[in-house]
């Protein structure tokens, strides 16, 4: 269905809501049976609201909607769950509700210029599409405040009474946003501001209500929880002595990481490391007892443990001779925890450990790169394939996502240049990337779970 005839359904809705509304009623739906010659045109509408594609993957009646198939290039850190919104966990929102909510919400993606909701002061510019996963966000503080709405409506006024009487958006008074500001779990935020603008919009009194559902000042009701608004806490720039601590710890804990598993020839930026030797901190590494063939033992249980084969874990690690069995495969995963544990090592301070360094790792490449989140999530570290040199000059590479199709000058758009530390960081990451099974800097701690679909090599996940 093209955008025009989607737009059109939407929009026609107000002509067909009372035979909506109706229909969700049993007992209105047996009364008005013999008069069904009578509403054809609203049959058909319905029929054809409800069929109606919404996604690639979802239909307009669905409970779910899965908008990942329209994004191939969403960025790593949208993909999943960003991109799909359940309705079906709001049970105490009555269906005709949740429809007004799903007709806002389609309008809304299909043209949000609509509700003039972009503008602001001083600026004329005006989106004309969002993506769905910033929609899904307000959406779903706005379903959760709708929810706590008529849950505590229901504990007030009895079920049958709400489901009778509260039976559209427009019904709500203003009293029953109070109880529910009381009880509302999630955090008052900007969101719900922006889910209420659409509720109030001219487009949606026009399109969707019978009438304006009741105006009442959100930040004048008593809220469970508020955000934070005091401004000396949310300073967005880190002062310089909490930089310069950071910065020097990440440092010292790839650094030491490296040195401790042999790897102290490749180290980029040797001030860091000469500072670290020179100091007077405790090496990280040394408490854990690190070593390249602890780390290599480690490697191979989490991968064992997560199902992966024998010859795929050889072309990951460099085995030692304790690690195979008599077959001169390395052991399996549990076996291998077995080992570890007689030599001493606790499994849970190694996982603490390395997860360290992975975190040290990633704070360091966002802080002398400035990437977004998006960018850093599309870092594959494996093998530092991200690092590339040009000109004598080191640059690490991601993917821009953020605004691509608006501002691209196909200079340094996907580049940004590698300090040596940086250098440093990719080069410790490609090490915790094998103990995640995953080439990317940022991902699950937790090591991603073998599939039939993997190849023998780490590099082609």
């Amino acid at each position: 269905m093209d955008y025009e005839k989607k737009l059109n359904v939407l929009t026609g809705f107000a002509e067909h809501r009372l035979y909506v509304l109706d229909a969700l009623d049993h007992a209105t739906v047996q009364k008005k049976k013999h008069l069904q010659n009578n509403y054809t045109d609203d049959i058909e509408y319905v029929t054809y609201l409800m069929d109606k594609p919404v996604s690639k993957l979802s239909k307009f009646s669905d409970d779910f909607w899965d908008f990942n198939d329209d994004y191939p290039n969403a960025a790593r850190n949208v993909q999943g769950a960003k991109l799909r919104i359940s309705f079906s966990k709001y049970t105490d929102i009555p269906r005709f509700v949740l429809i007004e909510i799903k007709i806002i919400f389609e309008l809304a993606l299909l043209n949000n210029s609509i509700f003039k909701l972009q503008s602001k002061e001083g600026q004329s510019r005006t989106k004309k599409v969002l993506k769905a996963n910033s929609l899904i966000t307000i959406f779903e503080n706005g379903l959760t405040f709708i929810n706590e709405i008529f849950k505590q409506a229901s504990h007030e006024l009895g079920y049958e009474f709400v489901q009778e009487k509260i039976r559209t958006l427009s019904d709500i008074t203003p009293e029953l946003y109070s109880k529910a500001a009381e009880n509302y779990d999630r955090v008052k935020n900007i969101e719900l501001d922006k889910f209420f603008k659409y509720l109030r919009s001219p487009a949606s009194v026009k399109y969707v209500f019978e009438k304006p559902i009741a105006y009442v000042e959100l930040n004048s009701l008593k809220w469970k929880k508020l955000a934070n608004t005091n401004t000396l806490k949310k300073e967005q720039v880190l002062p310089d002595l909490v930089f310069e601590s950071l910065s020097k710890m990440a440092s010292f804990i790839i650094v030491d990481f490296l040195s401790a598993i042999g790897a102290s020839a490749k180290i980029s930026d040797s001030n860091s490391f000469e500072r670290f030797e020179t100091s007077n901190h405790l090496s990280w590494a040394k408490k854990e007892k690190i070593t390249h063939e602890i780390l290599n033992a480690y490697i191979a249980m989490r991968l064992g443990t997560k199902g992966y084969s024998a010859s795929f874990i050889t072309n990951i690690v460099e085995p030692y001779n304790w690690m195979l069995n008599k077959n001169s495969n390395v052991m399996g995963g549990l076996t291998l925890r077995n080992a570890l544990k007689k030599r001493g090592y606790k499994l849970n301070n190694l996982r603490e450990y390395f997860n360290l360094v992975a975190y040290a790792c990633a704070y360091l490449v966002g802080q002398y790169t400035g990437m977004r989140p998006s960018e850093l999530s599309e870092i594959r570290v494996q093998d530092c394939s991200c690092l590339i040199q040009s000109d004598s000059v080191w640059l690490i590479e991601s993917t821009v996502k953020k605004h691509k199709d608006e501002v691209s000058t196909g200079l340094f758009d996907d580049r940004w240049v590698a300090i040596p530390i940086v250098k440093d960081a990719v080069l410790a990451a490609s090490y915790i990337s094998k103990i995640k099974a995953s080439p990317y800097l940022i991902s699950n701690v937790d090591t991603d779970p073998c599939r039939q679909i993997r190849t023998t090599k780490l590099g082609r996940f």
